[in-house]
């Protein structure tokens, strides 16, 4: 039981970090579009 309960608890864990990790990637990526595109209209 003790490696069902390890395995578990090694499923529940790392989730919320990687909902975290993900979210700021998804914010790094949008901002850098974003900034992309500005600086484009700038220099057009």
């Amino acid at each position: 039981m003790t490696n069902l309960d390890d395995i578990d608890n090694r499923l529940i864990e790392p989730e919320p970090n990687i909902k975290i990790y993900l979210t700021y990637q998804f914010w790094d990526i949008l901002m850098d579009k974003i900034f992309n595109e500005l600086e484009f209209r700038i220099t057009q």
